[in-house]
């Protein structure tokens, strides 16, 4: 009886026992292993009755991992790569009408949604507005304006830290409807686009 077959005879006794997960793992991994070979690692011997856990053995000893290494030696040590988020936030100040500075503040999520809503989103009519969007919301309290075919979500708030007024613009949504009603936490705000 070869390594592949005593495998595959392995892999039954764990789907005997209710461990369908780890015996599907193993006929996975019998793919891998050449038909003729009759050299049985370590941990199968000592490893029979899945008492002492699934995997104690060596991992080059392990099926399959021969050929993982080889196939994935150009990598380099921090493969997978984590994906870099394409945008940063962006910070703005802005003089109202009476001298008062404050901070645009465009989270990246904000950026990707206004991104994704392309010409729906009138952007040169929401630049003029953010003057009379701050001046009439509330601290601490979300609200939605319609900007072409979309609604941006934003809040007024003081940064403690910076010591400054924000304008956090939070989110940008189609406008099929208003996506907060039911929850009443964002209140709508006509500014006239």
């Amino acid at each position: 009886m070869g390594l592949k077959s005593k495998i595959l005879l392995y892999s039954d006794l764990l789907s005997r026992r209710g461990f369908t997960e780890e015996a599907e793992q193993l006929r996975k991994m019998a793919h891998y292993i050449p038909d003729d070979s009759s050299d049985v690692p370590s941990f199968f011997r000592r490893n029979y009755d899945y008492s002492e856990g699934f995997y104690c053995g060596d991992m080059s000893e392990k099926p399959g991992v021969k050929e993982w290494r080889e196939k994935h030696k150009d990598k380099g040590p921090n493969w997978p790569k984590k994906k870099k988020k394409e945008t940063a936030q962006v910070r703005t100040p802005v003089k109202t009408p009476s001298n008062e500075v404050f901070w645009v503040i465009r989270t990246p999520h904000f950026l990707d949604e206004a991104r994704k809503q392309g010409p729906d989103f009138d952007e040169t009519c929401f630049e003029s507005k953010l003057t009379e969007m701050f001046d009439k919301a509330a601290p601490e309290q979300t609200y939605g304006s319609h900007f072409g075919q979309s609604y941006v979500y934003f809040k007024k708030k003081y940064n403690d830290i910076r010591h400054r007024w924000e304008l956090e613009l939070i989110t940008c949504t189609p406008d099929r409807r208003f996506h907060t009603t039911e929850r009443q936490f964002a209140k709508l705000i006509d500014v006239g686009c």
